[in-house]
């Protein structure tokens, strides 16, 4: 009986190290996920407001304030004072830039530092 004993306990030793060694995997990855999948919804939001910021430059091609608060104000989910906005009229064509420094929160794939996101949308006058 003393024999059986020693065996389990080796035994649940040996499933707890496993365990810790393929969970930190596990969890690396799965928050990985979840950073990526931010990224690709923060760069949603800027393709969204580069766009509503061109449909409006558009029909005001003279307000270039107006252009760049039309973007700032259409982000979703990220503070419009961390965003940088240009936006140029030439000859009755717009063309919108929206820049937004992304920082990885679990940054194991990406390295360390910003990641530059830009949303872009240029449309022409008909």
């Amino acid at each position: 009986m003393m024999m059986q004993s020693r065996l389990l306990g080796k035994e649940s030793a040996q499933s707890m190290v496993e365990f810790a060694l393929t969970a930190s995997l596990l969890f690396s990855l799965l928050f990985s996920f979840f950073d990526f999948g931010r990224a690709f919804y923060v760069q949603n939001s800027l393709s969204y407001a580069a766009s509503k910021a061109a449909r409006y430059g558009i029909v005001h091609p003279g307000d270039i304030a107006g252009i760049e608060q039309v973007a700032k104000d259409s982000l979703i989910g990220i503070p419009p004072e961390d965003v940088t906005v240009s936006a140029t009229v030439d000859s009755g064509e717009v063309d919108v830039v929206v820049r937004y420094d992304f920082r990885f929160i679990f940054s194991m794939f990406v390295g360390r530092g910003d990641v530059v996101l830009t949303g872009h949308a240029a449309m022409q006058r008909l």
